[in-house]
């Protein structure tokens, strides 16, 4: 049976449109310590991308069909890529 989405995350969902987005987004800004070598920067991105353990929270997503009455719920993301949401610029 398929997780209902909680009253928050579904409001935001259903607020949200191309001019008004509801979702969060994250940037991590880092300097490079001293006497750290050329490839830090490129180990530490290859680190957070290969990470194998990923919250269960992540690998989901909001779905809505005939067959969960149309409620919002949780689906599992058999597609997720981490390099969609770890890169490096």
């Amino acid at each position: 049976m398929p997780t209902p989405l909680d009253p928050t995350s579904a409001a935001f969902l259903l607020a949200e449109n191309r001019n008004m987005p509801m979702h969060v987004g994250g940037l991590q800004l880092f300097k490079k310590p001293e006497g750290a070598g050329r490839s830090y920067t490129r180990d530490m991105f290859e680190s957070m991308r290969d990470e194998p353990e990923i919250a269960p929270l992540f690998l989901k997503h909001p779905h809505r069909s005939v067959k969960t009455g149309a409620q919002l719920v949780w689906r599992p993301d058999e597609q997720f890529d981490m390099e969609h949401h770890v890169r490096h610029s």
